[in-house]
């Protein structure tokens, strides 16, 4: 109040304190914030907890964690560190959003909700995502031979004959597969917010906004 600040993000990064443990939550620590924000006349934009999972949660699922390259997961102790096209993650991620927006929906403070939080920082070398990139650029290119056309495989002697054999992307060269590849994990973090962002409507009052924040550095 004395700073002249009239809005605050809350909640957006703290899923341990939100659910210590595997269903256990622990939700009115935000309240008396909430209460006290509204006598000095700030308004409270809350962030859902998802882009930094609780140890719990990377000891019981370890192939949650996002690998930046095959079968190298980025060492716990890091932000940003799941792969959240993974279904068993949206599991998880659900059932927290849902028992945070739910619990504070009605509280007058609040005007809006952050989903997640600078989404897109990581490429997901998981398998079951290079697995879908591969349906992917099936599904964009129907053939093969378009496929090798278009990605200009004759050069470096990189033409293929089978979907299988499209080559992991980390040891890629070829520009039209990485503007693919990029083009690809860019829908799954659009798909993943837009996922968030309909729960979150879905549960609110119609006049609070729903947004994200994005990394641009």
């Amino acid at each position: 109040e004395e700073g002249g600040l009239s809005v605050l993000r809350v909640g957006e990064s703290v899923w341990s304190l939100w659910e210590p443990s595997d269903g256990v939550f622990n939700l009115e620590w935000l309240q008396p914030i909430l209460d006290k924000a509204q006598k000095q006349g700030i308004s409270i934009i809350i962030g859902t907890p998802t882009y930094s999972i609780p140890p719990w949660l990377a000891s019981k699922h370890p192939e949650l964690i996002a690998q930046r390259k095959a079968g190298q997961p980025i060492a716990y102790g890091h932000r940003q560190n799941v792969d959240y096209s993974n279904p068993l993650f949206l599991t998880y991620a659900e059932r927290v959003i849902r028992k945070i927006v739910e619990r504070y929906k009605d509280h007058p403070s609040i005007i809006g909700w952050q989903v997640d939080n600078e989404p897109g920082l990581e490429l997901f070398h998981n398998p079951h995502a290079f697995a879908e990139f591969k349906e992917y650029v099936k599904a964009k290119y129907k053939t093969i031979e378009n496929l090798n056309h278009e990605w200009g495989l004759v050069y470096w002697s990189h033409q293929v004959s089978d979907w299988e054999d499209i080559w992991l992307p980390e040891g890629n060269t070829d520009p039209t597969y990485d503007l693919d590849w990029r083009t690809f994990q860019s829908q799954l973090t659009t798909k993943y917010i837009s996922w968030q962002a309909d729960i979150v409507r879905e549960i609110v009052p119609t006049d609070h906004f729903v947004t994200t924040c994005i990394d641009l550095g």
